[in-house]
């Protein structure tokens, strides 16, 4: 249907049975010519004020994934109210494809059923064969929008090293957590957070070990990134590109010792 793919690293597999396995399908109604064509209300028309006609489906397995934050490339429609209850349908964000789970009203968890997917050892995909840049596109306009901040780049960093060589803190608005500094290791020396060349100071932590940190302040995360077993993966998200022959901020090393709410904290 379209370029994207759904991939998540934290999925668990469910059986179930009854109630449970019951998946409804929202259809455009017979009796109104000008509803949406799609089985998600459209931003033009509150889903609230559609009469959906719904079809069960049953299905026995079922992935369940925490939060949308644990998905990359899925969507969920404004919420609808089933036979079963209110609910969001989860959907691919870039074609509407499906829907193929749904999200209960006031929960996080999404429950993605099994016979819909097309399934794969995240592993066992490659990237270049499963996302060709289109043709005609215009490799220097799409650098232009990252550079001007535009878009946001997403990116990942393994690490083997126990001590990684930066300092995490809350943002202004205390809702996500940055990079505020690197810190030395040694005699002074750069960490391998610092050496990646990928990571620059104000970079969003997003994922740790492919668990999302929404919601958790520096400290947990902090946490987390100690906790983790080795290779540890990061993921990060900055608007715009890293920018160019800006000297990294270095800090000497604090031992971390799970200080109070709003000191700042190194790995």
């Amino acid at each position: 249907r379209c370029l994207s793919r759904l991939v998540s690293c934290r999925g668990r597999l469910h059986e179930r049975q009854g109630p449970d396995a019951s998946f409804w399908v929202p259809h455009k109604p017979s009796s109104a010519a000008d509803a949406p064509a799609n089985a998600v209300a459209s931003a033009d028309t509150p889903a609230a004020e559609v009469a959906w006609e719904w079809t069960e489906q049953q299905h026995t397995w079922w992935w369940s994934v925490a939060d949308m934050e644990e998905v990359d490339n899925g969507g969920l429609s404004a919420l609808v109210t089933s036979p079963a209850g209110p609910r969001r349908l989860v959907v691919c964000c870039d074609c509407n494809y499906g829907p193929f789970g749904h999200q209960l009203e006031g929960e996080p968890r999404l429950w993605l059923a099994c016979d819909l997917l097309h399934q794969q050892d995240a592993s066992l995909g490659s990237n270049e064969a499963d996302f060709p840049l289109p043709e005609g596109l215009d490799m220097s306009a799409l650098q232009s929008m990252i550079d001007s901040g535009m878009a946001t780049v997403q990116y990942h960093v393994a690490f083997s090293e126990a001590r990684l060589g930066m300092m995490l803190v809350d943002n202004a608005d205390g809702d996500e957590v940055v990079v505020a500094a690197f810190t030395e290791i040694g005699d002074g020396q750069p960490g391998p957070a610092e050496l990646s060349g990928k990571i620059a100071v104000g970079d969003t932590v997003a994922r740790v070990s492919g668990t999302s940190v929404r919601g958790l302040d520096y400290a947990a995360v902090l946490d987390m990134v100690i906790g983790a077993a080795r290779p540890v993966t990061i993921h990060f998200e900055r608007r715009g590109a890293k920018p160019p022959g800006v000297l990294p901020v270095r800090t000497p090393h604090q031992e971390w010792t799970s200080p109070p709410a709003a000191e700042p904290a190194t790995a």
